[in-house]
């Protein structure tokens, strides 16, 4: 849906409300999928155009946590994207989560 913070997520489960009640009492937070857009992903983590901040984050700094963040990486788009690039993003998503499963996707 956009770039956003994935640990305000997780951290949604924690949190107790005035009640009592934690949501992390009827239910379980198995995972985090990130989509990365294979196509501009290297762009978006690059540009310095792209620096400017949504929340208190900028846009490269949100995606690096999202990937970070991630049990699952669905590297969408990658039929649009060279073998080069594939590779470098590849290593990237690697580098930033060597833990997650990366799924490449077609036609996404």
């Amino acid at each position: 849906t956009g770039v956003s913070d994935p640990s305000k997520v997780s951290e949604t489960f924690a949190f107790q409300d005035s009640q009592g009640f934690c949501l992390e009492d009827v239910a379980t937070l198995d995972g985090i999928v990130t989509v990365c857009d294979g196509l501009h992903f290297l762009r978006e983590l690059t540009n310095p155009d792209l620096s400017e901040t949504k929340g208190e984050m900028t846009v490269a700094h949100l995606l690096a946590t999202q990937v970070e963040s991630a049990n699952v990486l669905l590297l969408n788009k990658v039929d649009l994207i060279g073998e080069e690039d594939r590779i470098r993003v590849l290593a990237i998503l690697k580098e930033l989560n060597h833990g997650a499963k990366i799924m490449p996707t077609l036609r996404s």
